[in-house]
């Protein structure tokens, strides 16, 4: 499975209730519509470490291989929700916005396969096959 994480990056200009709910209302159904996407998620920033830099928001959107990510990206709906997205967080705060694709289970990439990794309940890393 891939997930094409979107990180928000920035100060919002309305107070935090007020953002939540145009996020959800504006925004989020047409996150939630991507062709081809298995799974959507929004989480909002709570705490963060002094250096980090502020992300008000991330959104994660599941996909199960990289065909049908690349099908979502070329998609009208996606060229929509941009262009929708462009105006509705232009009135709600300053933002740079990144996106990021992460993996997990085995997926072949470049002709390797990689594994996943996680903490454990006794916080030694081991390899998930």
């Amino acid at each position: 499975m891939l997930t094409r994480n979107v990180f928000f990056e920035g100060k919002a200009l309305i107070d935090d209730m007020s953002f939540r709910r145009q996020i959800a209302e504006e925004l989020l159904p047409l996150w939630q519509a991507m062709p081809n996407s298995t799974g959507t998620r929004l989480t909002f920033a709570g705490r963060r470490d002094a250096d980090a830099p502020e992300i008000l928001m991330v959104l994660s959107v599941d996909y199960p291989d990289h065909a049908a990510l690349e099908a979502s990206r070329a998609s009208d709906h996606r060229n929509h929700t941009r262009d929708r997205s462009t105006v509705v967080l232009a009135s709600s705060f300053h933002v740079r916005i990144h996106h990021h694709v992460t993996c997990s289970g085995w997926m072949p990439a470049h002709g390797m396969r990689h594994p996943i990794m996680t903490l454990s309940s006794n916080e030694t890393w081991r390899y998930l096959t």
